[in-house]
């Protein structure tokens, strides 16, 4: 991914599901690549099952490229079925925060990753 932001960074490039296990190497990408970007697409299994490290990770992406870089996404139908669509929004939307007392997110990093940062990138504005 890093050749192919670096040979068209006009260009950009949406990383599905931040790169599942892949993330932090993603992340050293999207860095010092400024047309690269996230949505957090089947993150749901690891918001399930450990919902403090979803939100230390989410943290990191948005400590590492900020929040107009990064795009809620479901991966539906198929993680439906793990994870309902509400519980997911509401997960971002409403962060229980009580296993993770050491991070936060400000109300305008939550509403760019739930569709202001995509509206911006598509111009829907």
């Amino acid at each position: 991914m890093d050749g192919v932001a670096a040979d068209f960074p006009y260009l950009p490039i949406i990383m599905a599901h931040v790169s599942h296990h892949l993330w932090e190497e993603a992340l050293t990408v999207a860095i010092v690549k400024p047309n690269v970007y996230f949505d957090i697409s089947n993150w749901q299994m690891v918001f399930n099952n450990h919902p403090g490290e979803f939100y230390r990770r989410l943290r990191a992406v948005l400590d590492g490229v900020g929040p107009w870089l990064v795009f809620f996404a479901t991966d539906g139908p198929y993680l439906n079925v793990i994870l309902p669509i509400d519980v997911w929004v509401k997960g971002i939307k409403e962060p229980d925060l009580s296993s993770r007392t050491d991070v936060s997110f400000t109300q305008e990093e939550i509403d760019a990753v739930m569709g202001i940062a995509f509206a911006h990138l598509m111009n829907l504005e």
